[in-house]
């Protein structure tokens, strides 16, 4: 990678344009026969590094690093703290980009929501991006989240989209502590089954699991409210 200088401006000198990399692999993109593919950069959080390769339309880049687009999306989603080895998921766990994309999806149907609850003086936080967290039996997991404050700062409530480590299909959505919905979103599901579907059909169903996971939180958030109550 590097610069390049093939054009002249309008004083006529010549301006400096930025080199995409080249390599000399097949890209892994079904379909693609470009060979000048480059290597994936992604390295995860035991040494391993993608050995997958891609040409400039079907890469990604975060930040001018190539990357596959899976692990384009697990750099985005942890806000690109590559340097946080516990935050780096294995290769084939795709745990913080499904946290990530779910929560993106279903963000302005929650803060809808959050916004009907909020109360004198409290106000919505959201996460920027994913971390990394264990729970008390030291399980892995990535969650990004919604919190409800009150004047001090204090959180009234917490909602969060969360994925293990172990179970990295399965997207998980609590209510501060307490789990109220899970499921397997259905794009995995078909992937795993290897169907297809219109895309039509697959909006469809992405609205349907969407709607599934929302509709809990109204209630979810009422019998906690009664419980800090009592």
């Amino acid at each position: 990678m590097g610069v390049e200088v093939n054009r002249s401006d309008a004083s006529g000198g010549e301006i400096a344009r930025f080199e995409h990399p080249r390599g000399s692999e097949l890209c892994c993109q079904s379909g693609c026969l470009r060979t000048h593919g480059v290597r994936c950069n992604h390295i995860d959080g035991r040494g391993r590094r993608c050995v997958t390769t891609w040409c400039p339309d079907h890469w990604s880049s975060v930040g001018g690093i190539v990357y596959c687009r899976r692990h384009a999306n697990t750099i985005v989603a942890i806000g690109g703290v590559t340097n946080a080895p516990l935050a780096l998921p294995d290769l084939d766990n795709r745990g913080p980009s499904l946290v990530n994309w779910v929560y993106g999806d279903i963000d302005s149907g929650m803060q809808q929501i959050l916004t009907d609850c909020v109360g004198t003086g409290q106000r919505i936080v959201r996460d920027s991006a994913v971390t990394v967290v264990f729970d008390t039996n030291r399980r892995r997991f990535w969650e990004r989240s919604w919190k409800l404050l009150d004047a001090v700062g204090n959180s009234v409530h917490r909602i969060t989209v969360a994925v293990f480590e172990a179970n990295d299909a399965l997207v998980i959505l609590r209510v501060d502590d307490h789990s109220i919905a899970q499921g397997v979103p259905p794009w995995i599901d078909r992937h795993r089954r290897r169907v297809e579907v219109t895309p039509s059909a697959d909006e469809l169903q992405r609205k349907l699991f969407y709607g599934f996971l929302l509709e809990h939180v109204p209630g979810a958030l009422v019998d906690r409210l009664a419980v800090h109550a009592s």
